[in-house]
């Protein structure tokens, strides 16, 4: 779906000449990322109204969004299993934003912020045979992701200190799930070597 409308965009630039043809595939991959981001975003504040946590939601996917960038982690091998694997993943993060913000949770939060933050620290960046990395990139990505995982660890610390929680909430959410994508990716790896 996303990846025949990011073709249909750079069709309508090439008819009006305002790309060359042999960069076609570059603006496709570029509209393909422009446009998947805007649809995850657009269906994560959805389920943010949905759930009444927009703030949150959209906390929850910048910080998550940023951190993949460079972290990595499973790959789905389809686009409709990306797709589908992803709606449901933003689903139910927003939906335990939700819930930790109902319960006033302090303690289980806290804890999946001490696991997850070891397991992105330790596995990350992770690439996939879609995606590889040469070993110069491995140790920019993982300066950039221990940086990133830093900022997002001190904001949730700083966030839970002054009291608000609901800032807490969708930095630990965002580490978690980056942390659950990452142990996917590296037992895929360790599956596709065995066979």
């Amino acid at each position: 779906m996303i990846s025949k409308l990011s073709e249909k965009a750079v069709d309508v630039l090439s008819v009006h000449n305002c790309i060359a043809q042999e960069e076609k595939e570059l603006y496709v991959y570029g509209f393909f990322m422009l446009f998947s981001k805007a649809f995850f975003l657009l269906l994560t504040v959805i389920y943010g109204v949905l759930f009444g946590v927009v703030l949150e939601s959209v906390l929850f996917y910048i910080t998550f969004t940023v951190l993949r960038s460079y972290a990595g982690g499973v790959h789905a091998s389809k686009e409709r299993t990306c797709t589908i694997c992803t709606s449901l993943a933003m689903l139910l993060c927003v939906a335990a934003i939700r819930g930790c913000v109902k319960l006033a949770l302090i303690a289980v939060p806290l804890v999946l912020l001490v696991l997850s933050t070891i397991c992105i620290l330790i596995l990350s960046p992770l690439d996939s045979a879609e995606k590889r990395l040469m070993e110069e990139e491995k140790k920019e990505y993982r300066k950039k992701t221990y940086r990133i995982t830093t900022l997002i660890v001190s904001a949730a610390i700083l966030a839970l200190i002054c009291g608000l929680t609901r800032l807490f909430y969708p930095c630990v959410t965002s580490l978690m799930l980056e942390s659950l994508l990452l142990v996917a990716g590296k037992a895929k790896g360790v599956l596709s070597e065995r066979i």
